[in-house]
């Protein structure tokens, strides 16, 4: 995976349609492959990004609201899987704090 590959494996898969986010105002569930693919492009920029100070604003535009877009559907679910969808959002938000260099006990 090159770092544009990664970035817009993200970019695709968190903010434009069609996006996981969609699909679950749609009721379609979470997309378990779209979130693992997430997980390894995230993973991935962490380590590429981990001694930058500049990170692509495309890339920072995906994660801006994540948490209210992605729990904005919360209540179409049932408990199990609104457990699923906030486990996949707390992992994401964290993620995100890695990747642009936040301190996550603040």
């Amino acid at each position: 995976m090159t770092e544009d590959e990664a970035i817009d494996a993200i970019v695709t898969t968190l903010y434009e349609p069609g996006t996981i986010i969609m699909k679950l105002r749609d009721n379609q569930g979470l997309d378990r492959a779209e979130l693992e693919h997430i997980r390894t492009a995230i993973l991935f920029l962490i380590d590429v990004y981990r001694t930058r100070h500049v990170i692509p604003k495309r890339l920072s535009l995906a994660f801006v609201d994540i948490r209210t877009l992605m729990l904005s559907a919360h209540a179409l679910y049932d408990e199990a899987e609104q457990d699923e969808i906030e486990d996949a959002v707390e992992e994401l938000v964290e993620f995100a704090y890695r990747l642009f260099g936040a301190d996550t006990e603040t």
